[in-house]
């Protein structure tokens, strides 16, 4: 492995690092989650999603779930890339004016999904997907993380057990 010379504030102090070998951070804040159950989202109701995500695949850096309360705890402040999926259990349909949202301290921070599911053919749409792929600025490491889900099918409707997921991780 080759050296890396910082300055006397521990960064580098201009000019390019070079090195040989890998670059592991075990402690860099970094968070996977997957269903292991499905969620009920009630017509017309905004919905903090809490346990469609219980199965912890990755957490490393302090990052965590709160199946209780839908939060993600922020270990340290900064900039986090967050994607997440959702998927109706039975191929329902999610209405006209459906969002999944990204909260940052129990406020919307992006309102309405960042990409939608694919329209086309009714028909062929299985599972009726809906994405959330944004940058988040957390300016405190005591800020938390949700997701919300609202849909207006005329009916309530279940997020899948196994076709749900989300990661979130520091960035910068």
């Amino acid at each position: 492995m080759g050296t890396l010379n910082l300055g006397s504030s521990g960064k580098v102090t201009g000019g390019d690092a070079e090195f040989t070998g890998k670059v592991t951070k075990p402690a860099h804040p970094y968070l996977l989650c997957q269903s292991n159950t499905g969620q009920q989202v009630p017509n017309n109701t905004n919905t903090i999603l809490t346990s469609v995500f219980g199965n912890t695949r990755i957490s490393q850096g302090g990052l965590s779930y709160n199946t209780s309360n839908g939060r993600i705890t922020i270990p340290v402040a900064g900039l986090y890339r967050v994607r997440a999926r959702v998927t109706d259990s039975n191929e329902g349909r999610w209405g006209n004016d459906h969002h999944f949202d990204v909260y940052l301290n129990g406020s919307a921070y992006q309102h309405v999904q960042l990409y939608y599911m694919p329209t086309g053919n009714w028909g062929t749409v299985w599972y009726c997907p809906s994405y959330v792929d944004i940058v988040v600025n957390c300016t405190s490491a005591s800020d938390y993380i949700q997701f919300n889900f609202f849909q207006n099918s005329g009916s309530n409707q279940t997020l899948h057990s196994e076709f749900c997921s989300f990661e979130v991780y520091l960035i910068g």
